[in-house]
């Protein structure tokens, strides 16, 4: 029992950190909702993405993701929980609530008929230089 105490108090989070496993974050947004409802999305290196929604239980979507010119594009996506449907693709824009144009934030969109989309606040972008690898107008980022 007090091994099991010792290693809660020294990893509070866990030993092994499984979202490291799955490759580095290239870009992070998150947003915070009503009842401190939360929603983070990562987009990784090896061109896939994650969606980890917290409120009132833990909801994970993922699949892969490519990059045309400005857009992102979410391709063979796995809901989870009680999902019906996902984003079809996503920008990087300045953000409104920002006047500085050094906030910038991800907007998805349901289709190509979505015209206001669903805003999340971008807390690393690394899209543009990501280690060893090379970006291309039409085909995203390739070794």
């Amino acid at each position: 029992m007090a091994i099991v105490l010792c290693l809660t108090f020294i990893f509070p989070f866990g030993i092994i950190d499984f979202d490291k496993l799955s490759g580095d974050d290239l870009l992070v947004a998150q947003r915070e909702g009503v009842a401190n409802c939360m929603t983070t999305f990562k987009l990784k290196d090896n061109h896939t993405f994650r969606e980890k929604r917290v409120c009132f239980g833990v909801t994970e979507i993922k699949g892969n993701y490519k990059i045309v010119h400005d857009t992102i594009y979410f391709e063979n996506v796995e809901l989870g929980g009680h999902e019906d449907a996902f984003y079809k693709f996503a920008v990087i824009r300045p953000s409104k609530f920002n006047e500085d144009n050094k906030q910038f934030d991800l907007v998805r969109f349901k289709d190509f008929k979505d015209t206001t989309g669903h805003v999340l606040g971008i807390v690393k972008n690394d899209l543009g230089k990501p280690a060893g690898k090379i970006r291309t107008a039409n085909t995203g980022f390739v070794q």
